[in-house]
């Protein structure tokens, strides 16, 4: 095996300057598009909590996680006193991609919690929906 030789081609120098070209071009292209989904977006995270508000409680604690699989991507924890807003907004990097949301909120005797599969588009806010009484 040792003396085995692979066929040249008859491609001039000219012709494998540019299949050399196309080819790094083509591994270019797939790894860019590989990457493009674990590129951290900034997106605008939505969690309503107006319904909450209206039923009279008072949220203290709101706690989002966002995961793939077991792994946590983001985690976003906020405390409020007395003035709460309808409605959690922030701007996080997130990848694009599907992930898991779990959204947990405490008022003073009560959990109200929802998971939930949610889409991350870049360019679209994450609204997420509100969160409901645990029994």
């Amino acid at each position: 095996m040792a003396g085995l030789a692979l066929p040249r081609l008859p491609i001039s120098p000219a012709g494998r300057r540019v299949l050399a070209a196309a080819v790094a071009i083509g591994g270019v292209l797939v790894v860019g598009s590989g990457l493009k989904r674990d590129v951290p977006r900034e997106i605008e995270v939505h969690v309503p909590l107006g319904a909450i508000v209206r039923e009279g409680y008072v949220p203290r604690d709101v706690e989002v996680t966002l995961s793939r699989g077991t792994t946590v991507v983001r985690s976003l924890h906020r405390r409020y006193g007395t003035d709460v807003p309808s409605e959690l907004v922030e701007t996080l990097a997130l990848p694009e991609c599907t992930l898991e949301a779990h959204v947990a909120v405490t008022v003073a005797d009560r959990v109200f919690t929802r998971d939930t599969s949610v889409a991350v588009r870049p360019g679209e806010p994450l609204i997420l929906p509100a969160p409901v009484a645990v029994p």
